[in-house]
């Protein structure tokens, strides 16, 4: 009985986080586009082999270069959680290695 209600817990956790997730991209891209920048790509996963290697957002900004944005979205604003700590060294390879076989997967040269 017990194990069933941990299993329902952590269900409705995993599907708010992915609804609150989705949001937070939603907001960013939109943050973006009133910037006059231009989103390329949403949820990209250059690297098949390993579904930790995604790219939340790809957006061209108004000058013509390419950022790649991680989106951290929290529950709520404290002090002792900030936004650059959730992204740890790990991560941080993560998200290089994705970059770089998107880069290479679209043979970008710097004109997208």
């Amino acid at each position: 009985m017990q194990d069933e209600q941990t299993t329902k817990r952590n269900q409705t956790r995993g599907r708010i986080s992915v609804e609150q997730g989705n949001w937070g991209e939603e907001v960013a891209a939109t943050y973006f586009m009133q910037k006059g920048w231009r989103v390329v790509a949403r949820n990209v996963r250059p690297c098949p082999a390993d579904r930790r290697c995604e790219i939340d957002l790809i957006v061209k900004t108004s000058e013509g270069g390419m950022v790649f944005v991680e989106v951290k979205t929290h529950a709520v604003r404290s002090p002792y959680a900030t936004r650059l700590a959730a992204v740890d060294r790990r991560k941080k390879q993560v998200l290089l290695r994705a970059c770089a076989n998107w880069i290479l997967h679209e043979r970008w040269h710097g004109n997208y």
